[in-house]
């Protein structure tokens, strides 16, 4: 990301790391956002489809049981990288509740809370919640980004750090600030994109209060 500027402010006593780029214009900017919007668009069917093809194409429906709904890819592409270094499928999210996590090394609130929501991941993890992170890194760098994930421990999956899905994550869910943990369904309806807060405030017990939105 080009140009970055940053801070540090407090919001309702709550240490937020500001964030912004200079570099891009809000014209240049809309344009990617209407571009995620559009590619959620289902394509149409063409008439020559064959009723023969059809048969076929619905007898091999059932392969694709646990493929990942259009919403993932389209929004947060089809692959992800861990904190070990190796990727993996984001059809890794499908029937999922998800959790958008905005951070980065550089700012100390991120470092803060990082290790919480760690622990609250983990422990849905063990108890068997249906639910997933997807670390968004606004470092400076590739390096600092997987030293990042390495030193937390991150158990979730990151975007790529050149992830052209990036920008239009920011635009779309208004992120001023990191760090910030926005949560959607796994239809990918937006539950709330106040995570962060409620993670602080009740921890693993905020996911009972996101599933029954």
């Amino acid at each position: 990301m080009k140009s970055m500027r940053i801070g540090l402010v407090l919001a309702t006593s709550v240490a937020t790391c500001i964030i912004g780029t200079s570099a891009e214009s809000s014209e240049t900017q809309k344009p990617q956002a209407a571009a995620v919007k559009n590619e959620a668009t289902p394509q149409k069917v063409t008439p020559a489809t064959s009723e023969k093809n059809k048969v076929k194409s619905e007898k091999s429906e059932p392969a694709a049981k646990n493929a990942a709904p259009a919403w993932i890819h389209n929004v947060l592409g089809d692959k992800f990288v861990t904190a070990d270094g190796s990727e993996v499928s984001s059809d890794k999210l499908a029937g999922k509740t998800v959790g958008i996590y905005f951070s980065a090394h550089w700012c100390p609130p991120c470092r803060r809370f990082t290790p919480m929501l760690v622990k609250t991941v983990n422990k849905l993890k063990k108890d068997g919640k249906d639910f997933e992170v997807v670390f968004v890194s606004l470092d400076q760098s590739k390096k600092d980004m997987q030293v990042y994930m390495t030193e937390a421990k991150m158990p979730w999956y990151a975007l790529p750090f050149t992830s052209a899905k990036k920008q239009s994550l920011l635009i779309n869910y208004s992120v001023r600030g990191i760090p910030a943990l926005i949560v959607v369904d796994k239809d990918g309806k937006k539950i709330t994109d106040n995570g962060r807060i409620e993670v602080m405030q009740k921890g693993d017990a905020a996911f009972n209060d996101w599933t029954s939105k």
